[in-house]
């Protein structure tokens, strides 16, 4: 099982019109609500981490899962959606779901968890495998239930 996760809109809500709290670590603090459902998302299914947030670029691959457990996730497999340091120009989120999707690092059994509406134009499939979250509440409750039901329903 493979989550393909956003940052921003996801387990940061804080509207782009006020400066978002940093955490002691020095990255965005996440919504508490939002980190929860995560939590109870990785506990329940065990997936893998793919991150698709243009904040990958901003530490190493261990410096996330660093990151992340220190916010009390556990994480067991973690990976960016492609290497590019710096990010690629004109390489749309959109467009690297639809590689990650096309290429040898693809699991079926997956989940994209993002509020880029860009994502409606992913082939249908993906879009049936789309939670969209809403940039102000992030991952919330109906979110996470749509996720499990997608990680656990049969492909």
């Amino acid at each position: 099982m493979t989550l393909l996760l956003d940052i921003d809109g996801v387990l940061v809500t804080t509207p782009s019109w006020r400066p978002v709290p940093q955490a002691a670590d020095g990255f965005m603090a996440f919504d508490k609500t939002a980190l929860h459902y995560l939590s109870l998302l990785l506990s329940a299914t065990q997936a893998a981490i793919v991150l698709t947030s243009t904040h990958r670029i901003r530490y190493s691959e261990q410096d996330w899962v660093a990151l992340l457990r220190n916010r009390g996730l556990d994480i067991t497999r973690f990976s960016k959606i492609n290497t590019g340091n710096p990010l690629q120009p004109g390489l749309s989120r959109l467009t690297e779901i639809i590689q990650w999707m096309e290429s040898p690092a693809y699991d079926p059994w997956f989940v994209i968890i993002d509020d880029d509406a860009s994502l409606h134009d992913l082939p249908a499939h993906g879009q049936a495998r789309w939670v969209k979250t809403n940039l102000m509440t992030g991952l919330d409750e109906a979110a996470y239930l749509k996720a499990l039901s997608l990680l656990q329903a049969p492909v």
